[in-house]
């Protein structure tokens, strides 16, 4: 997550070291910002960010961050999950019935590794 941080920042002193963060949420609103930095709108390029790590590393604040200075949605798994198991949805049940099964299957392998170093 330092590396995006640092890229951020790297692109936004490129562009004028006079340009900060909140003034660069402000021009990403402002209608005429792709024309005025010569490039597309966000929507038209279609782009799509995954942040990949391991859990607490941050993930979820940089994307909600990233998400805000850029003006698109932060989508997260794991709250698209919790709020389907929380509803009686139609995909509830099968969300409950996913992660049963995930579970049983981590703790089957956990026996079966223990038995293996056991041995």
């Amino acid at each position: 997550m330092a590396v995006l941080n640092r890229l951020i920042r790297s692109a936004v002193a490129a562009r004028s070291p006079a340009l900060t963060f909140s003034s660069l949420s402000s021009s990403i609103k402002d209608p005429s910002f792709p024309a005025t930095t010569g490039r597309t709108a966000a929507a038209e390029r279609n782009v799509q960010w995954v942040f990949l790590g391991c859990p607490g590393v941050g993930k979820g604040t940089y994307a909600s961050r990233l998400s805000s200075l850029l003006g698109v949605p932060h989508i997260a798994t794991g709250d698209l999950v919790r709020e389907e198991l929380n509803s009686s949805g139609p995909l509830s049940k099968q969300a409950y019935d996913a992660m049963l099964t995930m579970l049983i299957s981590k703790v089957i392998l956990g026996m079966e590794v223990n038995q293996i170093i056991k041995v």
